[in-house]
């Protein structure tokens, strides 16, 4: 399978503009930004802290038709510097017609405060 940094998956994505997304931003240290392309989808696991802040994180992608579905998981650890913003993880997954696709981010901070980001097309 590709590296941590980017996998390509088959799946598809609905005519959307692309407009980028920071679900969670300033609000949560670990979050998922999207950004809808014509052909594509590209996920960020992005990290963002006022403190120093650790956590770890897992996402999960699903995409592709009935029948031929795939699924990645990339886990990491982050160890955030306070007021430095940073792409922890970059997915790109290509569109075809007639599919969908969900990521799920799951972290787990340091301090016990666990919390999942989901997002789907």
């Amino acid at each position: 399978m590709a590296g941590l940094s980017s996998v390509l998956l088959a799946a598809a994505v609905g005519a959307m503009s692309a407009q980028p997304t920071d679900e969670g931003a300033g609000q949560r240290p670990i979050y998922l930004a999207t950004e809808q392309h014509a052909d594509s989808v590209e996920l960020r696991v992005v990290g963002e802290a006022d403190a120093a802040t650790e956590a770890r994180y897992a996402l999960e992608v699903t995409g592709g038709a009935n029948g031929n579905r795939n699924r990645t998981v990339q886990r990491g650890t982050a160890r955030l510097v306070p007021n430095r913003k940073v792409v922890l993880m970059t997915l790109r997954l290509g569109s075809q017609s007639g599919t969908h696709w969900t990521a799920k981010l799951h972290v787990e901070g340091a301090d016990g405060a666990d919390y999942d980001i989901v997002e789907s097309r």
